[in-house]
């Protein structure tokens, strides 16, 4: 099995693998608050009268996440995009249409073996190095290698 390396640090494929599902088992939460319609979000009314502490403003922590959720979108279907072809047929079909592995084995063509042990793989640790908005990848320690 080859060696990934980046930056001289070597890549825990496993690891890797693992936050990426992870990533995409939140990933239809984060489609649906980015789709969320914030126009009728207003400001705080203020009327003069005490009230017990309100930790942190809600419209505001609602506008972020909202913010938020719209650039991991954005950065998830350009990261997508810039994967080569199996990857980004692999990626589309099971994290964007959100089909099975069998179906999508049947699309691509592979045996299941060839896509469990290398296709799905290989796309998983190929959007990790290409999503850029925060780090999906995990690396070893020295003492790992």
């Amino acid at each position: 099995m080859e060696q990934l390396t980046i930056f001289d640090n070597h890549i825990d494929r496993e690891a890797t693998i693992h936050k990426v599902k992870q990533f995409f088992e939140e990933y239809p939460r984060i489609v649906r608050l980015a789709r969320r319609d914030n126009t009728g979000l207003s400001s705080p009314r203020m009327d003069g009268m005490p009230r017990g502490s309100n930790y942190g403003n809600s419209v505001e922590r609602r506008l972020v996440q909202s913010i938020y959720a719209k650039q991991v979108v954005r950065e998830t279907s350009e990261a997508i995009n810039a994967c080569d072809e199996f990857s980004k047929v692999v990626l589309r079909d099971l994290y964007l249409y959100g089909w099975s592995d069998k179906k999508t084995i049947r699309n691509i063509g592979y045996s299941e073996s060839q896509y469990y042990h290398h296709v799905k793989p290989r796309a998983l640790l190929e959007f990790a190095e290409l999503y850029m908005l925060e780090s999906l990848q995990a690396f070893k320690t020295k003492k790992q290698f």
